[in-house]
């Protein structure tokens, strides 16, 4: 793989229409997984974790990804779930002008919703801007912990270090279980770090319930049997 003809692309097309912070960050973001993989395609990218990494929404990526192919700088094919993500080729110039379609009219709003340069995050609406880490969309928080497997790893090997063992199924499922209590909650946005901080505390918490309600049911096993009537009719 010839990195610096992907490169020379981007920037020729780059001189005759300027691409947004988005394009270019998603465009070399895929060179770079490309670049790893030793050139080989397509690039399987699930969309939620592009979106962790450019942090951005999925609707400022989507349409930085269609805009990127109508200029023919890459391909795609739609993700069908998170088994079967979305798949992505980078194009050489001579595909590149085989695909291009006409640029018609002037590129829609290049900021839209949330971005995030030189670590500032910046609301387009708010006028506003603060240091990461920032607060990100719960379901992508989802994804990135129910595939995170190492990490899955490290929360069994912490429960089990207290008596608790937690099968891969068990954790997958308890995942599911905290994110649908912050829904019913209405919570829509949380760091990652402390999302998984509340995670590991919801469980304990969790757990020890359990394990107080287990001590509970064995107590109440035990029946009180009343002694027979002839033995309380002899003397004491």
């Amino acid at each position: 793989m010839n990195i610096f003809l992907y490169i020379n692309l981007f920037w020729q097309e780059d001189a005759k229409q300027p691409f947004s912070v988005s394009e270019a960050a998603l465009y070399f973001l895929l060179l770079y997984e490309a670049n790893t993989q030793r050139g080989r395609m397509p690039i399987r990218c699930n969309t939620a974790w592009i979106c962790y990494r450019l942090k951005t929404t999925r609707q400022n990526m989507e349409g930085a990804r269609e805009k990127l192919q109508n200029r023919g700088l890459i391909s795609f094919k739609k993700g069908t779930g998170k088994d079967h993500p979305a798949t992505y080729e980078l194009l050489t110039p001579q595909f590149a002008e085989q695909l291009r379609e006409p640029v018609r009219g002037q590129l829609q709003d290049e900021l839209r919703d949330n971005i995030y340069i030189k670590n500032k995050y910046i609301n387009k609406d708010e006028k506003e801007t603060s240091e990461r880490p920032p607060q990100i969309p719960i379901s992508i928080i989802k994804t990135i912990l129910s595939e995170d497997k190492s990490w899955h790893e490290q929360v069994m090997q912490f429960f089990e270090k207290d008596g608790i063992h937690l099968s891969q199924t068990d954790l997958v499922e308890k995942i599911d279980s905290f994110f649908l209590s912050l829904k019913v909650r209405k919570i829509e946005r949380k760091t990652e770090s402390d999302c998984r901080m509340h995670f590991i505390n919801w469980l304990k918490k969790s757990k020890n319930n359990n394990n107080y309600e287990e001590r509970g049911k064995r107590h109440s096993d035990f029946a009180v049997i009343a002694a027979p009537e002839k033995d309380y009719e002899k003397p004491f």
